[in-house]
């Protein structure tokens, strides 16, 4: 097994699954020590305004690093910096919409005050900026500065976070420890963004970059939707206590999630050598079989470890085991879809990214009346069967896509 797993894996995938490693490491951390500390109360707010964030974050800023990458590897050196500039703006837009909300709209009920919606919109920015920064450095194929921009952000977001949790035993200044790494690690991608760019001369327009980020961002957006919508969702139907349970037992099936992000980015994030079709068609089999090699028993493994360890360390999180069996299929599952959809906006493919993004937004909608149901329980059941289901809709777009010699024929 080995062997034939040392085979499919492409040389680059071990640089990026180590960066992936280094940040769930350190969230997994931060998770459980947060949780003890906390209590599902206080882990539930902190969750809460994490995943809202990182929802608005990937909903508004519409994937243009995707537009960016693929310019540069076209030869336009202009491009990164004009994504960049489109990005920051929408940054600013959102704090200059949700700040004035979260004073409206925030009204104290669960521990959520004005405080933690504020910070919604301030984390929300920040990752926005965070994300363009650092997925153009992976999309151009500089795997090992991702790595290093990872683990800058995994380790300060650990340091802060726990500083902030063990003195205080508030979520507050978990969050703003989570803040000041987003920040940090942009600003040290900044100056590799400007060595990406020393050759000014723009061949693609604006608009053509822009068109080719927002297909990307609609099979981007469904895929969030089914990955983020889960916890806001549950905050907005439930006890904030069932978000804390959940926001546990997530985490950890998610041990099994950096498999498939890596393979994710790395079928999108090919060198300009592998920059035809039938290298794109190639890498993306390569990658495919190399995931499900190791995603299946590391799926088993983590259920069984998540029942076994888990109420020792944990005992207020009892429900915790059982909603990690229910996450765990669908974690694993979802990994195809990912590595499907990144290998089609690889090919600039925008009919397929849309179709596969809108009907991944659409089976996100099972999500509310699963939670209502179910509360914490049922959003764990509609997860796996929904990334089951997404999974079918990507194999269905996809056989001719990345089959070679269709490709060639293209």
């Amino acid at each position: 097994m080995l062997t034939r797993l040392r085979s499919a894996v492409p040389p680059d995938v071990l640089q990026l699954l180590s960066s992936q490693v280094a940040s769930l490491g350190a969230s997994m951390m931060l998770t459980l020590f947060t949780a003890s500390v906390l209590g599902p109360h206080g882990r539930g707010v902190f969750a809460l305004v994490i995943g809202t964030a990182n929802l608005i974050a990937q909903a508004v800023s519409f994937s243009l690093h995707v537009g960016a990458a693929n310019a540069y590897r076209a030869g336009d050196g202009s491009a990164i910096p004009r994504q960049f500039k489109l990005t920051a703006g929408l940054a600013l837009a959102v704090l200059l919409v949700g700040v004035p909300l979260s004073f409206v709209l925030s009204d104290g009920s669960d521990g959520l005050g004005r405080v933690e919606g504020l910070l919604v919109s301030v984390l929300a920015a920040l990752l926005m900026i965070q994300t363009f920064t650092t997925r153009t450095i992976q999309g151009v194929g500089l795997a090992s500065e991702y790595r290093r921009l990872s683990m800058i952000n995994a380790l300060l977001g650990l340091v802060l976070g726990l500083v902030g949790a063990f003195s205080t035993r508030s979520p507050v200044p978990v969050l703003l420890g989570w803040a000041v790494a987003s920040t940090v690690t942009s600003l040290f991608a900044i100056p590799t963004l400007r060595r990406l760019s020393t050759h000014r001369d723009a061949t693609i327009p604006t608009k053509g970059m822009v068109a080719d980020s927002d297909a990307a961002h609609v099979g981007n957006l469904g895929q969030q939707l089914l990955f983020r919508a889960d916890i806001p969702i549950l905050g907005a139907l439930a006890p904030i206590k069932e978000v804390g349970l959940y926001s546990v037992a997530s985490p950890v099936a998610n041990l099994v999630f950096v498999l498939a992000e890596t393979a994710s980015m790395a079928t999108f994030g090919f060198g300009r050598g592998d920059n035809t079709p039938e290298a794109k068609a190639a890498r993306y089999q390569r990658i495919l079989r190399a995931y499900l090699l190791v995603a299946i028993p590391a799926g088993l493994l983590v259920v069984g470890a998540g029942a076994w360890i888990l109420p020792l360390f944990l005992p207020e999180f009892g429900q915790t085991p059982l909603l990690i069996a229910l996450l765990v299929p669908g974690t694993v599952v979802q990994g195809i879809a990912r590595i499907g959809l990144s290998s089609l906006i690889a090919r600039s493919d925008q009919r397929a990214s849309m179709t596969v993004g809108i009907g991944s937004a659409l089976l996100s909608l099972a999500y509310f009346p699963a939670i209502l149901i179910g509360g914490a329980i049922g959003a764990a059941a509609a997860s796996s069967l929904i990334y089951c289901a997404q999974a079918v809709l990507v194999r269905i777009v996809l056989p001719r896509k990345q089959n070679p010699a269709a490709v060639a024929g293209d």
